[in-house]
């Protein structure tokens, strides 16, 4: 799926990741963010970082926290990306594989493969729980 051929949805939701990963410390190489479209429309997006006790909160628990607080909790897909790399191909971190897998483990994943914006479900990227 080229990026220019997306729904406005996805590529809404592709611009937030993006937009939050430009905003991520230059200091904080291949930071992974995380952004949520849910069932209402609404886009959450987070970069990975530490909770306030200092313990390591991965981008999905962020992004997923920032929906649930707002009361919006049906997630119909998630897109990841890293800020501070050029990598031609992103997939999710093991922390952010799990926390979406707890939601569903075949959640459709947007996530960029040899320079391209695809849309894979989460079970080919990670074992199911």
């Amino acid at each position: 799926m080229h990026e220019e051929r997306l729904s406005p949805g996805l590529g809404r939701l592709i611009d937030a990741a993006k937009a939050v990963a430009a905003r991520v410390d230059p200091t904080l190489p291949r930071t992974e963010v995380v952004a949520l479209l849910t069932a209402i429309g609404a886009v959450y997006a987070a970069p990975a970082g530490e909770d306030q006790q200092g313990c390591p909160v991965s981008a999905a628990e962020a992004a997923l926290a920032l929906a649930r607080a707002a009361g919006d909790g049906e997630v119909l897909t998630a897109v990841v990306t890293l800020a501070n790399d050029a990598s031609e191909s992103v997939s999710p971190s093991p922390a952010t594989c799990r926390s979406l897998a707890e939601l569903d483990p075949e959640l459709p994943m947007v996530v960029k493969q040899l320079g391209r914006w695809v849309v894979v479900p989460l079970s080919r990227l990670w074992p199911p729980v």
